[in-house]
């Protein structure tokens, strides 16, 4: 099994023999995405935090949260990644508090247990059997909920290794700023003077723990959020309005230079982002 796309989310296994960082995307997306390493170097970068990359560690982001992977050159990487929504897991599962940001507010839910390369291997090689089931059979989108609902209750019985997390307070503070203040009309230089620092260091700090600009990181974070109302049913006037956007013909080039879409198109569409578009 390489990959697979189904209604509610994607699923992939890949190697990449001599990984090059520059080419793995930073992004966020309206869904869960569960990253289980076996082999490689690196870097978890998840709203400004960083986690070490290594085999058997695993990373679950949940919706809207920016990430990206930082692997090393020299080190093969081979990982599993599944997308999902929150119609994927089944019966307890589907309610446990690491699948939302309001219960756990970490960035991203690390785990890097020794015990993890023993139990969960078994249960992604699960997804193999996706290649013997025809491409229409419904079995395939069964099976994977199973792999999703056995995973996040393995997961809920691990502890987490948030003490290996490395932050910046400042980056975080921003970030949270961002977060809830996604509808306003926000400024470098609001924000600077927000924070009582220059907006040079502001923006440098931010690029050095986030690896992107500040302004790329909200708009992305405005078109993910405009993505989920309009598949909701929300007016695309509406959504606009509702991720900052208080001219509509501004909203709609950005959300088409996003998207590669009208925003209307959004309510069709909207399957949980994959990680990556590396080789």
């Amino acid at each position: 099994m390489t990959a697979f796309s189904y209604p509610h989310g994607a699923v992939a296994h890949s190697v990449s023999p001599r990984p090059d960082a520059s080419l793995f995307e930073r992004h966020c997306h309206n869904g869960y995405e569960l990253l289980f390493v076996l082999r490689g170097e690196g870097d978890y970068i998840v709203e400004g935090t960083l986690y070490p990359l290594r085999g058997g560690t695993l990373m679950l982001l949940r919706p809207w949260e920016y990430h990206y992977v930082r692997p090393q050159a020299g080190s093969p990487y081979e990982r599993y990644v599944i997308n999902f929504d929150a119609s994927v897991p089944v019966d307890a599962a589907a309610n446990l508090a690491m699948l939302s940001t309001a219960k756990v507010k970490s960035h991203g839910i690390y785990f890097s247990s020794p015990g993890l390369m023993r139990r969960l291997p078994p249960v992604l090689r699960l997804l193999e059997l996706l290649d013997e089931l025809p491409a229409q059979d419904a079995r395939r989108e069964t099976l994977v909920r199973t792999v999703v609902t056995q995973l996040l209750t393995l997961l809920s019985l691990e502890e987490t290794a948030e003490d290996e997390a490395c932050t910046n307070g400042l980056v975080s503070g921003v970030i949270d700023r961002l977060n809830r203040g996604i509808a306003e009309d926000i400024t470098l230089d609001r924000l600077a003077q927000e924070f009582y620092i220059s907006k040079f260091y502001l923006c440098r700090t931010f690029r050095q723990y986030t690896g992107m600009s500040l302004m790329t990181y909200l708009n992305t974070k405005r078109m993910a959020l405009a993505q989920q109302l309009l598949l909701q049913g929300r007016p695309a006037t509406e959504t606009a309005e509702l991720v900052g956007y208080h001219d509509y013909s501004s909203f709609y080039r950005a959300y088409r230079k996003h998207t590669g879409h009208a925003p209307i198109q959004g309510r069709r569409q909207g399957a949980p982002g994959r990680e990556e578009k590396a080789p």
